[in-house]
C-alpha cells in the first residue's frame, strides 16, 4: 500500500493526517466529496480516509458515488467522525466501509488500521 486519499472539509484535520502519514504513504489531502469524485476519475488510490460530515455532500453520499466509479468499487474506506450516537456508527457501516476512525484519530490508531490493509 503506498497512496491514501484523505476527503475532510477541515483544513486542521487534513494537515493533521498529512503529517501523520507523509513519512511512509503518498498523501493526498482533498476539501470535499465532488474534488474527490473528480480526483478518482483519474487517480486510485490504496485506502481513502472519509470524513463524516460535511458540507454540501456528506461522507455517506460521497462513498456512495465513489462505489460508482470505475476501479473504485473495492478500495478500503474508513470513516473519520466524530460523532458516536449508536444511529451515525450503524449508518457508517451500511456503507460497507473497512471501518470508522473517531476524531482526533491517534496517530498510532490510525497507522494501526492502515497496516491492517497491507
Amino acid at each position: 500500500m503506498n497512496s491514501v486519499l484523505v476527503i475532510d472539509d477541515d483544513a486542521r484535520m487534513l494537515k493533521l493526517i498529512k503529517d501523520y502519514l507523509q513519512d511512509i504513504y503518498d498523501v493526498y489531502p482533498i476539501k470535499s466529496g465532488p474534488q474527490a469524485l473528480d480526483f478518482l476519475k483519474d487517480a486510485k488510490p490504496d485506502v481513502i480516509l472519509l470524513d463524516y460530515q460535511m458540507p454540501r455532500m456528506d461522507g455517506p453520499s460521497t462513498l456512495k458515488e465513489i462505489r460508482k466509479i470505475e476501479g473504485c468499487e473495492e478500495i478500503p474506506v474508513f470513516f473519520l467522525t466524530g460523532m458516536t450516537e449508536k444511529e451515525v456508527v450503524d449508518e457508517c457501516m451500511e456503507y460497507r466501509p473497512r471501518g470508522y476512525l473517531m476524531k482526533p484519530v491517534a496517530r498510532v490508531e490510525l497507522l494501526r488500521a492502515l497496516d491492517k490493509i497491507s
